[in-house]
């Protein structure tokens, strides 16, 4: 997902805070809207991320933000 316009809607302090990257390996966290998303979310996905937050309809995810599980 491209956030260069979103991080806009934040304070600069806030938007100081989030460095994206390339490689999720290197990530912290992972936002996603499934839109056009190619991330396989199998058992080796969730042996290193967690739900940190998640946003439902009609009990489907819309929009969901993972978070690297400590150590991995």
């Amino acid at each position: 997902m491209k956030l260069f316009y979103h991080l806009f809607s934040l304070e600069e302090s806030q938007r100081n805070r989030i460095i994206p990257v390339k490689n999720l390996d290197e990530a912290d966290y992972l936002i996603t809207n499934y839109y056009n998303d190619k991330n396989l979310y199998d058992e080796f996905f969730y042996k290193k991320f967690k739900v940190f937050f998640d946003i439902k309809v009609d009990n489907s995810s819309i929009n969901t933000i993972f978070k690297k599980i400590a150590g991995q």
